[in-house]
């Protein structure tokens, strides 16, 4: 037995194999955690051939197991996504809006994994670069919602935004970032906090003028606040190394510096005032 309790003498077939077994038998069988043979396959040597026989054949590629996780949420998980498996999943009818346990779809699995960091992966990082935009690209080609809130009422652009420091080159963050934003993604959208894509993108260490100004050209609201009336302009005064050339950006883009949060009534001026006093004192030590 394997991980997911499917029998060895299943698991280690090859496709001519497969192909000999009774298809209800392929069809019906389900791992311990209510996996279908497909969970097993997307992880085989040849993982296309096979994917693609289950498919034809008329398994169910939209069949979650017990964590309510689809082959596609799995694929969006791991280290090494295949292309093709994914591309073959998405033909045969997988559906890239299904969600996990959280409401999360296979967009919002694909920004949080790991694996795509390319500060950790310099030998691959050209290739990690290419894969990720293909696959993106692939994702919104059968329809994925980069809107989709989750249980923690964040869409898959929040979290991109969120992590855009991430990701090493520039270009790449620029790239997906564009994806998204020509495939429909809305940088307005808030949760129950008011977070909206561009506080995000405003907040985070390294955050990229060009990013700010994708946002913006799509028309990014800057004096959008949160629940504590933070607008981008506060969130970009907080951080330890000020951007003046985004502040620039969203001053010219309509952003009022005069808005006052709500919990001690500071504007933006007031914030980076203060760090700048912060920073004095502890020069002066």
């Amino acid at each position: 037995m394997d991980r997911k309790g499917f029998p060895s003498s299943i698991i280690n077939k090859q496709l001519e194999d497969i192909q000999k077994i009774d298809k209800k038998h392929l069809l019906n069988y389900r791992g311990l955690d209510g996996s279908t043979l497909l969970s097993v396959a997307v992880e085989h040597k040849k993982g296309h051939e096979i994917v693609n026989y289950l498919c034809e054949i008329g398994i169910n590629p939209n069949i979650k197991n017990q964590n309510k996780k689809t082959c596609l949420h799995y694929l969006c998980s791991i280290k090494k996504p295949n292309y093709l498996i994914v591309e073959c999943l998405l033909k045969h009818g997988a559906d890239p809006n299904s969600f996990n346990e959280d409401q999360q779809n296979c967009l919002h699995l694909l920004v949080l994994n790991k694996n795509f960091d390319t500060k950790h992966n310099h030998q691959k990082k050209k290739k990690k670069k290419k894969k990720i935009k293909k696959i993106f690209s692939l994702l919104f080609h059968y329809n994925a919602n980069p809107n989709q809130f989750d249980n923690y009422l964040l869409t898959p652009f929040h979290y991109l935004c969120k992590s855009s420091s991430k990701f090493e080159n520039e270009n790449t963050m620029k790239d997906v970032i564009t994806i998204f934003l020509k495939n429909g993604a809305n940088p307005n959208l808030r949760g129950n906090t008011k977070y909206s894509p561009l506080h995000f993108l405003c907040g985070v260490k390294y955050s990229n003028t060009e990013h700010t100004k994708l946002l913006l050209n799509y028309g990014a609201d800057p004096n959008l606040a949160n629940e504590l009336s933070w607008i981008a302009l506060h969130f970009c005064a907080i951080r330890d190394n000020i951007n003046l050339e985004t502040i620039s950006l969203l001053l010219k883009k309509g952003a009022n510096p005069n808005l006052k949060e709500k919990n001690h009534g500071n504007t933006p001026l007031h914030l980076v005032c203060k760090r700048l006093l912060d920073c004095l004192k502890k020069n002066l030590k």
